[in-house]
């Protein structure tokens, strides 16, 4: 290997090593600006927690959210949760299922939502009562409550009491 060689191994070395001191730096600084967000799968069971003890009815939009919630609530006895299919507007991650057989939770479409008070599990940008679901709700005579939010990877999610009447 003659000296021009050697000096452009050198340099070819240098800017490898350089690139990768530059990319740990750029994850490095990703990691502190962005800090340790929790998955938003700990924020359904935050909600959860927040549940009242006493019987109650949980319509969801989403699987997950569903399976979620009951996998963490204390009382499942207490708690009737039920899916929501077929709202436009609302898209779903549909890469989480419901097990089939699992009968705990119970699927229905919108026209299925019954009841004076519930409460209401979903996700979304912002709390927009002209956002489906809630959008749809207050076309069908209901109230909507203040949320509990929970934002978890960027995405707010939301407990809502919704009841019928004054």
């Amino acid at each position: 290997m003659n000296e021009l060689e050697k000096k452009n191994l050198f340099w070819v070395n240098i800017v490898s090593l350089a690139i990768v001191f530059f990319l740990i730096g750029v994850a490095f600084l990703s990691q502190i600006l962005v800090g340790n967000q929790k998955p938003v799968w700990c924020a359904w069971e935050e909600l959860a927690k927040s549940l009242p003890s006493e019987k109650i009815k949980l319509y969801t939009f989403e699987d997950q959210i569903a399976y979620h919630i009951w996998s963490n609530l204390d009382k499942k006895e207490n708690a009737q949760i039920i899916v929501v299919k077929g709202i436009e507007g609302l898209q779903e991650d549909t890469s989480y299922f419901l097990p089939r057989g699992f009968d705990e939770i119970k699927v229905i479409n919108e026209k299925g939502i019954e009841g004076d008070k519930f409460y209401l599990a979903f996700r979304d940008s912002k709390f927009n009562e002209l956002h489906p679901p809630l959008r749809n709700l207050k076309a069908m005579g209901y109230n909507i409550g203040e949320p509990k939010v929970f934002i978890a990877q960027g995405i707010q999610t939301f407990l809502v009491e919704v009841w019928k009447g004054n």
